[in-house]
């Protein structure tokens, strides 16, 4: 029996999205093997368990705009405590891959020091990565990374959203 798996993740450097591989003891993340479920600790101290599809694709853009209007996560309650962004992404996460559309659950923080966030990424094939924030309302993060100021715009309505602070460093767990 493997006493030790290492998962590889995928880390976005700070210049862009020039990928950089790190090791990541399974074992840390209570990584269970035989239904390839991942468990994170969110704030309110529940588990994120993202249940991973082997069969997923990347999706087309059009095709996860699709999704997005079929899929109902961005329609929960955001309740401290009980329902936040992690579980918002681990969701909407989990009904991509189900839906046979290979999605990452994403965690980040911000320079002022703050509470972090969670949203998704999805890698189209004519679009590239795209980010994902449904907490409360699906909105697309454009121009993401390590610096830039986080502020989704709404992909369906007129809705506007406040800049929640610039980040400082983030990571996509596949």
């Amino acid at each position: 029996m493997i006493n030790k798996i290492i998962l590889v993740i995928c880390l976005i450097s700070v210049s862009g999205f020039v990928s950089g591989c790190a090791d990541y003891d399974i074992n840390a993340t209570s990584y269970s093997p035989e239904n390839s479920e991942y468990y994170f600790v969110g704030e309110d101290g529940n588990s994120i368990i993202l249940n991973n599809n082997a069969n997923a694709t990347d999706p087309t853009y059009s095709e996860l705009i699709s999704f997005l209007v079929q899929d109902k996560t961005d329609k929960h309650s955001y309740i401290i405590g009980s329902y936040t962004c992690g579980d918002f992404a681990e969701d909407l996460h989990n009904n991509a891959e189900a839906a046979g559309i290979k999605s990452a659950w994403v965690e980040l923080d911000f320079t002022d020091g703050g509470y972090g966030h969670a949203l998704n990424a999805f890698n189209t094939t004519d679009k590239g990565l795209v980010f994902i924030d449904c907490t409360e309302n699906d909105g697309e993060i454009n121009n993401f990374g390590v610096g830039n100021k986080y502020t989704p715009e709404s992909i369906f309505d007129s809705q506007e959203f406040e800049c929640m602070g610039t980040v400082s460093r983030f990571e996509i767990y596949w």
